[in-house]
């Protein structure tokens, strides 16, 4: 014959429930059960244990008040934080099934979060593939009614001989060019560039040369330095073509 689990009293409980604010009802109501718990695993009388049930429930009714003498309010004030956080542990005590579902569901969210920081911080916070990338900067004008656009080539000029502090400046705008093949045009994408943009970028060719400063004039014959991808995809990899004319 199984004894039933000692309780605290029925009457006191009820009366407890209604005294307490709404808010802080589910906390106040487990923390003196746990309270009377801790009482009997202590060795505590049962009738000892319930008399002091009695007793924070009359102090709540009568005075409207906590009894600092008595538990489970002889703790002092809680932040709010604490409060929440003891009321968590509590729920889920009560749904260890919940419980399990949260922390796993937690734990996929931080993994998906820590996969996708891995991948794309090369690409969106990690260092410019650059020689010296923390040094290089931007540079943007803005005109007389307060829209920004790019750098003009004077102006590009003059920052590299009057500014003080800046070693080379170099200008490049986004450009598409149709590289003809016997079966048909391939649209290409490039930059055009000033001839310090390699000195800027801390770039080197594999083969032939880069820029010249006379090429940055508009009646000089065009130049262009292909990508290693562009050269063997194309080109196959013809180390024969620096010097040549494509079209």
């Amino acid at each position: 014959m199984s004894v039933p689990e000692p309780r605290p009293p029925r009457l006191a409980l009820w009366l407890f429930e209604r005294c307490v604010p709404d808010a802080e009802r589910e906390f106040l109501v487990g923390d003196l059960m746990e309270s009377f718990a801790a009482h009997l695993a202590a060795g505590t009388p049962l009738h000892v244990a319930r008399r002091r049930v009695w007793r924070e429930t009359l102090a709540v009714v009568l005075r409207g008040n906590r009894d600092p003498a008595s538990t489970p309010f002889s703790r002092g004030l809680m932040t709010d934080l604490s409060l929440d956080f003891t009321l968590a542990l509590r729920r889920l005590r009560r749904a260890p099934g919940f419980a399990l579902a949260a922390s796993l569901t937690l734990a996929l969210g931080i993994g998906a979060a820590s996969l996708v920081i891995a991948v794309a911080r090369p690409s969106l916070w990690g260092a410019l593939p650059f020689r010296e990338a923390d040094r290089i900067v931007t540079l943007r004008e803005r005109y007389g009614d307060g829209i920004r656009g790019r750098v003009g080539f004077a102006t590009i000029g003059d920052l590299a001989q009057r500014v003080p502090g800046i070693e080379a400046v170099a200008a490049s705008a986004s450009v598409y060019a149709t590289l003809t093949r016997a079966e048909g045009g391939v649209r290409l994408a490039g930059a055009a560039v000033s001839a310090p943009w390699f000195e800027v970028m801390g770039v080197t060719v594999a083969q032939g040369r880069t820029f010249l400063p006379e090429e940055d004039r508009p009646e000089a014959a065009r130049a262009v330095i292909l990508t290693d991808e562009t050269w063997r995809r194309y080109f196959g990899a013809d180390s024969t073509l620096v010097g040549r004319t494509i079209e």
